[in-house]
């Protein structure tokens, strides 16, 4: 079972030190969504966020100097969960979600993606890659990174009646997603 971690926890520390704890739930950080969209301060502490596989082993960190953006605490939760996802977990044959999908898929939002954007549906692709999905306000968004991090992406704007792909990695020029993605921004 994959779990998430902060660096705030005594469990933390444990598992630098390779004690698994398998029944640590998962954790956020300490101010609720609630309050930062009612306008509450947040806290400015830089925040380090680890996951971590099934066998205890570091899948990833990710350390942000400043407040997460509103979209940041559903998008780790639902990696925690599709990274638990069983072999053949829709029935079929469909592979285990990859490690590494995951983490081009958080960094890919970290880099492009404005703070008051809506959260993304996050999806498994079959052959172990996750999807993110928008569907909003007559735009159709949907970036797949596949198990190896390569990330396609595609937009559908209907007032617009405009069509665009892109493709490439993490490294690429990404200013076509982050002008798509500046799209989503958050209903007032």
């Amino acid at each position: 079972m994959a779990t998430l971690y902060l660096d705030s926890m005594p469990e933390a520390e444990a598992i630098s030190g390779r004690s698994y704890r398998r029944d640590v739930a998962t954790t956020l950080p300490s101010t609720p969504l609630s309050e930062r969209l009612a306008g509450k301060p947040r806290e400015t502490r830089p925040r380090r966020y680890g996951i971590f596989s099934a066998t205890g082993e570091d899948a990833f960190w990710v350390i942000l100097d400043s407040p997460p953006p509103l979209w940041f605490e559903p998008v780790l939760k639902r990696a925690v969960d599709l990274l638990n996802l069983p072999l053949e977990w829709d029935g079929y044959k469909a592979s285990r979600i990859s490690q590494r999908a995951v983490e081009t898929t958080i960094l890919l939002l970290l880099d492009c993606a404005p703070e008051d954007m809506a959260a993304p549906h996050m999806v498994p692709v079959n052959n172990g890659g996750v999807q993110l999905e928008w569907h909003e306000q007559g735009i159709d968004l949907e970036i797949e990174v596949s198990p190896s991090g390569m990330i396609e992406a595609e937009l559908v704007v209907e007032a617009e009646d405009l069509e665009e792909e892109w493709n490439g990695r993490r490294e690429s020029n990404k200013a076509p997603l982050q002008q798509w993605l500046r799209k989503l921004k958050r209903p007032r």
